[in-house]
């Protein structure tokens, strides 16, 4: 290791002093799970009702706002979460052979009879149970229950308690049920995904496009080289190679006719994913940074933007 670097538990050390006596205010981003700015969203369009985010960013001062963006790039962001839309009991979605081999008839409610355990989405196999689910009941015996309104607004039923038969009424015991026309659209829906990774780069970089009047910096929390804790982005190809990610202005020219804004989007779209998540060691990194502090990483000292 580095020896440079802070032990582990130095680092925890340092956590805990982040709570203490901190002068810098700190904005910083989270782009992990779902981010609130869509793909697209132009953050700039318009100023808020409210005191949000963009009403911060268009204060209307002639100061510009230093944000730093905390970027998670570690190793949970290579898993995928569906992106397609949601399920709409009003679609009629596209037929498909995936009950027992045989078409999933949009009104028609099967039975989960292998992978039950795994959810509506990881059954296996589904059988034809009740041909059509105005059929079924809107009341179970105690517990309550109302299946009915279960599969014709969300697609499925499950219970542990009340099974169906073929009738649509209610017995004792346990199953897992759903509409043809959800089982249609989950199997389209599940082709459509994307790493998370993929999805945080596409949110910042629109946020950085479309967002003026701002100077932004980007921190990881994991980097190839100097491991966990949340150093300064720094590309080391494209046309950002050799960028620097603190927060500056986008609009000033970063090398040759390139600006900060395309060398930034460029070096986020570079990054893969690493590392254990380390937020903690990355927001104290944050402060470091706004204080003008050294890095808890070793090496380099900041140069505050405030």
């Amino acid at each position: 290791m580095n020896g440079q670097r802070r032990s582990y538990s130095q680092k925890r050390e340092v956590s805990a002093q982040r709570r203490i006596g901190q002068s810098a205010w700190i904005f910083a981003l989270w782009m992990g799970l779902a981010i609130a700015l869509g793909p697209g969203m132009d953050v700039a369009s318009g100023i808020d009702t409210y005191p949000g985010d963009t009403a911060i960013f268009q204060s209307g001062g002639t100061l510009q706002p230093n944000v730093m963006i905390l970027f998670d790039n570690t190793d949970s962001m290579k898993d995928t979460v569906p992106t397609g839309p949601s399920y709409d009991p009003a679609t009629s979605y596209t037929v498909t052979k995936k009950c027992n081999s045989a078409n999933c008839v949009s009104n028609t409610v099967y039975q989960c009879t292998s992978g039950a355990s795994d959810g509506a989405t990881g059954c296996s196999k589904w059988t034809a149970l009740v041909t059509n689910v105005s059929s079924v009941k809107t009341t179970c015996p105690a517990p309550a229950a109302n299946p009915s309104a279960a599969l014709t607004t969300t697609g499925q039923w499950n219970s542990t308690v009340h099974n169906l038969n073929s009738s649509g009424t209610c017995g004792n015991g346990s199953g897992l049920y759903a509409l043809g026309n959800w089982i249609n659209w989950w199997q389209v829906g599940k082709t459509m995904v994307r790493p998370k990774i993929d999805i945080a780069k596409e949110v910042a970089s629109n946020f950085i496009r479309s967002t003026h009047g701002v100077r932004i910096g980007v921190l990881v929390l994991y980097d190839d080289l100097e491991g966990e804790g949340g150093p300064i982005l720094k590309s080391s190809s494209g046309i950002s190679n050799g960028y620097l990610a603190t927060i500056k202005d986008m609009d000033a020219t970063f090398s040759g006719t390139y600006t900060n804004r395309e060398a930034l989007v460029d070096a986020i779209n570079g990054l893969a994913w690493y590392g254990d998540t380390q937020l903690a060691e990355g927001l104290f990194e944050i402060m470091r940074y706004y204080q003008g502090g050294p890095s808890i990483n070793g090496g380099l000292t900041y140069t505050s933007p405030i």
